[in-house]
């Protein structure tokens, strides 16, 4: 979970949570916690492996290089993979709910 600090009217400082209750028992979030974390463990893994490469082609010049290019690259990538992987289950779940719908303004129930 996620803490921000929010001002209110009093100039008060107070941590919340950003996303609701109703939020915190949705698949969705559990979900992209899920995929973040693994993100974090493939940066790494595209770090270490970049900066072998870059150091093995480069020298030590090569390894710092190709340790940021790696965990850049591995970022990117995983970005890409996770919003394809989210978009793909908002649409499920979309289908799922207008199927609910329908199934039951029109009576039929399958």
């Amino acid at each position: 979970m996620s803490y921000y600090v929010k001002r209110r009217e009093t100039n008060a400082i107070v941590p919340y949570n950003t996303y609701s209750q109703h939020d915190l028992n949705s698949a969705s979030v559990a979900k992209k916690i899920r995929m973040k974390r693994q993100r974090a463990s493939s940066i790494i893994g595209g770090t270490v492996g970049g900066a072998i490469l870059g150091g093995v082609v480069l020298g030590p010049v090569g390894a710092v290089m190709g340790g940021a290019g790696g965990a850049a690259a591995t970022r990117k990538v995983c970005k890409t993979r996770e919003k394809r992987r989210q978009s793909r289950f908002e649409q499920r779940q979309f289908q799922q709910q207008v199927l609910e719908v329908r199934s039951q303004s029109t009576g039929i129930f399958a």
